[in-house]
C-alpha cells in the first residue's frame, strides 16, 4: 500500500508541474480512474477531490507547455546509463552517407533535474558529420522521456535533443536563429541550455532543443495527421525521406508529387501547380532568412537540416529549419547566392519570383533582422552562462565570451553589408529619355604585368589609354566603372582605336573589348585599327545587381584608346 501511495504522489506531481490547463484536467481524471480501480478505495477517496481542485482551476490561463523554452535559464541535468546502456551506445559509429539511414542504438537512462528523477528515459546518439561524437566523447543525445513510460514529461515535453554546440562556442547561434525564425513567421523547435554530466563525468554545457513530434506540431498546426518528414543527411526531396510521425507514414505519394511538379518545365504549370503544393508565403520567408542569416547548412542553401511537414488543413507544405548552429558566418555572403534545394531553385525559376525573393529581404530587414536587437540577446544570453560557467569551468567561460563577442562582430558586419546590397536600388543611375547614360567614372586596375595606363587629352576630346609594356610577355590591363543596375537587357557600346596590338599565340582572350563582369566581350581588336565602334550585350537576371563595366586589353605589346565621349550604356526594351 505505501508504495503504490508513494506512485501515485509522484505521478500527481509530475502530473501537477508539467501539465496545465484542459490538458492538466483530463490527464489527472484519467489517472484518478485508473486508481480508483486498481488500489484500495482510501486513495481514490483522497485523488478525488484534488481533481476537483484542478478542475476548477483549468481554465486559468498558463504556459501550454510548461516553461522549458520561456526566458533564459540553464538546467542541470544528470544523466545515469548502465554499463550495457554504455556498451550498447558505443557500437554505433557515424558513416556520413553510409549510416544515415541505419537504426541508431538505444539505452535506457535515469535522468534528474532539480530533484525530479525520470526513469526509462530513452536514449541514443545523435549528430552527423560535424557534430557527432562518441558516447565517451561529448555526445549529442535524443532523449525520450515518455517512449517507455506513458505520459511522463520533462516541463510538458515527451523529446528533447542535447546538442554539444561543438561548432558554436558562443551557445547563442542555435537561441538566437530559432527566435528569428519563429518571429519571422516560420515553425521553428525551440532552445534552451543545460549542463550535463552523465555517471558522474562531467560533460559540459549543451544547447537543449524541442524535439519534432506530434506535440511540436500541434503548437503551429491545427491538424497534425499529415506527414513530417527527415531531411537526414544532405538529401532533398527526390530522396526516399523517412517519416517522423503522420496517420500514413508509408504513403509518401505526396512527396513524390511535390518532386515532379518542382522538376515541371512548362513554367506556366509549375506556376500554376506548385503553389497549390507549397506554402509559398512561409517558403520566400525561409529562402529569405537563410540568406540573411547566411544559414548555408540549411535546407535552400545546402538542402540539409530540414523537416518537412504537410499540413492537410491547408493542404501545402511547410519547411522547418534543424540545426542551426553555424550562422552568420560569412558577413559578405551573396544575397542571391547559388541555392542548392530543388525547391529553392524551381521557386526562383518562377516569372517574378527573384523580385518577391528580394522584397522579402527588405522586409524582414530591420524587422525582424536587425543586429542591435541580436547582439542585445547575444548579451542577455551570455550573461546568463557567464556565472556558471566561471563557477564550473572558468576556461570555457573565457572562450564562450570571447566566441559572443566575435559573433556579435559577425552580426554587425553581415547587416552592413545587407544594407549596401538590398539598398542597391537606391544607388540605381537614371537613363535619358532614351534610355541611355553616359559613362564617366572610371579607374584603372593592373591585372597582370605592367602595362601604362593614362588620361590623354586631345583638344576637347579625352581617351582612356592602355599599353602594354613591350616585354612580349602577357599584359592585362582594364578601365572599370562600378554600377547598381535593375532587372533588363542592357548594351555598353563605345569607340575603340588599336595601334600594333599583338596577342600570344596561345591565347584565345588576347586583344581589345568591352564587356560587362561576368561576360566577354562580343568580339576582340587585335592588331592596327583606325577608330572602330564595337558594342556588347549583357544582361541583369536579378531584381537589383551590382555590375562593372569594363574596357580593357590583354597582349603581348599594342597601344590601345577608349573615347570617353562614346562610351554608353543603354538600356533595351
Amino acid at each position: 500500500m505505501d508504495s503504490i501511495r508513494i506512485r501515485c504522489h509522484r505521478a500527481i506531481w509530475l502530473t501537477w508541474r508539467e501539465d496545465s490547463g484542459m490538458r492538466r484536467m483530463k490527464r489527472l481524471w484519467q489517472f484518478m480512474i485508473r486508481c480508483r480501480r486498481r488500489v484500495l478505495s482510501p486513495v481514490a477517496t483522497f485523488l478525488l477531490p484534488l481533481g476537483l481542485c484542478v478542475v476548477s482551476q483549468a481554465a486559468e490561463p498558463e504556459e501550454q507547455d510548461g516553461t522549458l523554452f520561456v526566458g533564459d535559464r540553464v538546467f542541470e541535468i544528470d544523466i545515469s546509463i548502465p554499463a550495457e546502456g554504455i556498451a550498447n551506445l558505443r557500437t554505433y559509429h557515424w558513416k556520413r552517407w553510409r549510416g544515415t539511414n541505419l537504426p541508431r542504438p538505444k539505452a535506457l537512462a535515469t535522468i534528474s533535474e532539480s530533484g525530479v528523477v525520470y526513469t526509462n528515459v530513452s536514449v541514443h546518439l545523435k549528430g552527423s558529420a560535424g557534430s557527432f561524437r562518441s558516447i565517451d566523447d561529448k555526445p549529442a543525445l535524443t532523449l525520450n522521456f515518455d517512449k517507455h513510460v506513458d505520459d511522463q514529461l520533462f516541463y510538458g515535453h515527451d523529446k528533447v535533443y542535447l546538442n554539444n554546440s561543438v561548432q558554436d562556442r558562443a551557445y547563442a547561434n542555435e537561441k538566437i536563429s530559432r527566435e528569428l525564425y519563429n518571429a519571422a513567421g516560420i515553425p521553428t523547435p525551440r532552445a534552451a541550455h543545460a549542463w550535463v554530466s552523465l555517471n558522474g563525468r562531467t560533460l559540459g554545457l549543451y544547447v537543449m532543443i524541442e524535439g519534432f513530434n506530434k506535440r511540436f506540431l500541434r503548437r503551429h498546426f491545427e491538424d497534425i495527421t499529415g506527414n513530417l518528414y527527415d531531411g537526414g543527411f544532405v538529401q532533398d526531396i527526390n530522396s526516399d525521406l523517412s517519416v517522423n510521425t503522420g496517420k500514413n507514414k508509408t504513403d509518401k505519394s505526396d512527396l513524390r508529387t511535390l518532386f515532379r511538379v518542382s522538376v515541371e518545365r512548362d513554367l506556366r504549370k509549375r506556376f500554376q501547380w506548385l503553389p497549390k503544393m507549397l506554402d509559398m508565403e512561409r517558403f520566400y520567408t525561409l529562402m529569405a532568412m537563410d540568406v540573411l542569416t547566411w544559414n548555408w547548412d540549411g535546407y535552400t542553401l545546402h538542402h540539409n537540416n530540414f523537416r518537412l511537414f504537410h499540413d492537410m488543413k491547408a493542404d501545402r507544405f511547410i519547411f522547418i529549419p534543424h540545426g542551426m548552429d553555424q550562422m552568420f558566418e560569412k558577413p559578405e555572403a551573396p544575397v542571391f547566392p547559388r541555392f542548392r534545394g530543388i525547391l529553392a531553385r524551381s521557386v526562383l525559376e518562377l516569372p517574378s519570383a527573384q523580385l518577391k525573393f528580394y522584397d522579402k529581404m527588405n522586409a524582414l530587414m530591420g524587422h525582424v533582422f536587425s543586429a542591435d536587437k541580436i547582439n542585445r540577446r547575444i548579451q542577455e544570453i551570455t550573461g546568463v552562462l557567464q556565472p556558471l560557467l566561471r563557477e564550473k569551468a572558468l576556461h570555457l567561460a573565457k572562450r564562450q565570451q570571447s566566441a559572443a563577442l566575435n559573433l556579435q562582430y559577425q552580426v554587425t558586419r553581415r547587416e552592413s553589408f545587407l544594407k549596401k546590397e538590398l539598398g542597391a536600388s537606391s544607388r540605381a543611375p537614371t537613363f535619358g529619355p532614351r534610355g541611355s547614360l553616359r559613362i564617366t567614372q572610371w579607374s584603372p586596375r593592373v591585372q597582370f604585368g605592367k602595362p601604362s595606363m593614362d588620361r590623354v587629352r586631345q583638344g576637347s576630346q579625352e581617351f582612356l589609354r592602355i599599353t602594354a609594356d613591350g616585354s612580349e610577355q602577357l599584359t592585362m590591363g582594364r578601365w572599370s566603372s562600378a554600377l547598381s543596375l535593375a532587372r533588363g537587357r542592357y548594351r555598353f557600346s563605345g569607340r575603340v582605336r588599336a595601334v600594333d596590338v599583338r596577342v600570344l599565340a596561345q591565347d584565345t582572350k588576347g586583344g581589345v573589348g568591352l564587356r560587362a563582369s561576368e561576360s566577354q566581350p562580343a568580339s576582340r581588336l587585335k592588331g592596327t585599327h583606325p577608330w572602330k565602334p564595337f558594342f556588347t550585350d549583357f544582361v541583369v537576371d536579378r531584381p537589383m545587381k551590382d555590375v562593372e563595366l569594363i574596357c580593357e586589353l590583354r597582349a603581348a605589346r599594342g597601344t590601345v584608346l577608349f573615347d570617353m565621349s562614346s562610351l554608353i550604356l543603354t538600356k533595351l526594351p
